[in-house]
């Protein structure tokens, strides 16, 4: 006799549709990270295009008058503005400025990372208003934040998710249970019923 043979029939009830809600609990959470992976790298994506599209006039005009101090000063505010821009640089032969935010400090599991999808982000653009080229300007996005972010939404809802498939699996027992108690009582008669003819049994009292 197998060991599925030798389980209950609550436990044949009660194993399948717990194994139902455990996947659909499962699915859920995976769809909430695919969401969750588009709209950070969206949000990135988005980050270094304002960024740029803010810097590259104010590059261009602060090249015609030679105004370097006033570049740095932008890319300085950019990358302390933007909560996502880690880096942004601006080249145009030997000059160079870069400004670079102050290290990510959010620790996020090492599977976590490679599961959530969320990667490095980094526009290259080059600064030509009215088509004159006045360099290349790089910007870069550093996913450990959103990583963070996703990470601790993520244990929330498992959380929250856990507390609900708790309370469900608790009704589903005790659902089982008691629909179940007739129809144990009848196999109790059967069973007692094979060494004594004489055994009957009423719905909603003992056998005898």
């Amino acid at each position: 006799m197998s060991l599925w043979q030798r389980l209950s029939l609550f436990w044949r009830l009660f194993l399948p549709i717990a194994l139902v809600v455990l996947c659909t609990g499962c699915l859920r959470t995976w769809l909430f990270l695919n969401e969750e992976r588009i709209t950070q790298n969206e949000a990135m994506q988005n980050t270094l295009a304002v960024a740029a599209a803010t810097l590259q006039p104010i590059i261009a005009e602060s090249v015609v008058i030679g105004d370097y101090a006033r570049i740095q000063a932008q890319l300085d505010r950019e990358v302390q503005l933007r909560t996502y821009l880690s880096r942004a640089e601006w080249r145009m032969g030997r000059e160079q400025l870069i400004a670079k935010a102050a290290p990510a400090t959010h620790t996020t599991p090492d599977w976590f990372i490679r599961l959530s999808g969320i990667v490095d982000c980094e526009q290259r653009r080059q600064v030509e208003p009215g088509g004159v080229d006045y360099g290349e300007l790089i910007l870069a996005c550093d996913p450990t934040l959103p990583r963070a972010q996703t990470w601790q939404r993520a244990l929330d809802r498992v959380a929250a998710l856990a507390g609900v498939i708790s309370v469900l699996f608790i009704i589903l027992a005790l659902t089982l249970r008691t629909s179940l108690v007739a129809l144990t009582q009848l196999v109790d008669a059967y069973r007692h019923f094979l060494t004594d003819h004489r055994t009957r049994v009423r719905v909603g009292s003992q056998a005898r």
